[in-house]
């Protein structure tokens, strides 16, 4: 991202880009943590990396930490090939983001899938 986004909307701009990587030149990325397109509204992803357990107890470790920190956060639907659905197709449930029955098809879900919002 430019010091100077002009191309994308006041309202939608980033304000914490937070990256882990691994190797010695950072190629391998483990986690990210942002809120691009959604400022104050901070996502954190994990890859499955060359190493399953360290990234593993990297993940749970982090998970953990963050609820712990921030008792408020909630999970988001992680979907086939381990993409995160857009947030306009997203509604908040008591058990974390869930996706709009009406944009399942785009996702791939079958109509029981618990990963939809019911």
């Amino acid at each position: 991202m430019q010091a100077h986004d002009t191309k994308t909307p006041q309202n939608k701009r980033a304000t914490v880009y937070i990256g882990v990587w691994r190797g010695a030149k950072d190629e391998e990325p483990i986690a990210q943590a942002m809120d691009f397109l959604h400022p104050g509204r901070v996502w954190v992803m994990f890859e499955n990396g060359s190493r399953p357990a360290a990234d593993r107890a990297f993940r749970e470790a982090a998970l953990c930490a963050l609820a712990q920190q921030f008792p408020q956060a909630r999970s988001l639907p992680v979907v086939a090939g381990g993409t995160l659905p857009l947030e306009a197709d997203m509604r908040l449930t008591p058990a974390g983001y869930r996706i709009l029955p009406g944009r399942a098809a785009v996702y791939g879900l079958p109509a029981n899938s618990p990963l939809l919002a019911h």
